[in-house]
């Protein structure tokens, strides 16, 4: 009788370790901030030829090395806007960047444009796209400098 109890026990105890240790791949709490890379964009809204912080939080996986730039409205890569944060094809330790952003160079940039950047999460395996808007020079107070 006591050696069945310790068998039961034991299967019990081996049931409880198995599930306790991956809990969160049985409820599917693995969306922990830890597990999923993250950008954020300072300011929110600059203008053309400001400068704009990119801070990109690598999740457990990493996040792709190139972040890319697209007009939000159509869906169209921004040229030479590309940002690279690390020096392998992924990036595992938190990076912040600094880009000068220009778009003064398209014929139909007079009014605000909405503009987000892109990166691609390894763990999920699908893009992150933190959205941020873009003024021309000359709606601002100051000349137009070209």
């Amino acid at each position: 009788m006591d050696d069945r109890k310790v068998v039961v026990f034991a299967v019990l105890l081996i049931l409880i370790s198995m599930i306790s240790f991956n809990f969160d791949k049985i409820t599917g709490q693995v969306t922990s901030s830890d597990y999923v890379s993250s950008i954020s964009v300072n300011p929110q809204s600059i203008v053309s030829g400001g400068v704009i912080s990119v801070t990109v939080n690598p999740g457990r996986e990493g996040i792709n090395q190139k972040l890319v730039f697209y007009f939000a409205d159509t869906g169209l890569r921004i040229a030479n806007m590309d940002i690279n944060v690390c020096r392998s094809y992924k990036c595992f330790e938190e990076v912040t960047v600094n880009q000068r952003f220009y778009l003064d160079n398209f014929d139909d940039f007079d009014e605000e444009v909405q503009v987000y950047v892109e990166g691609y999460d390894r763990y999920k395996e699908q893009p992150i796209r933190v959205y941020f808007t873009v003024s021309p020079i000359y709606l601002t107070d100051g000349p137009r400098i070209r």
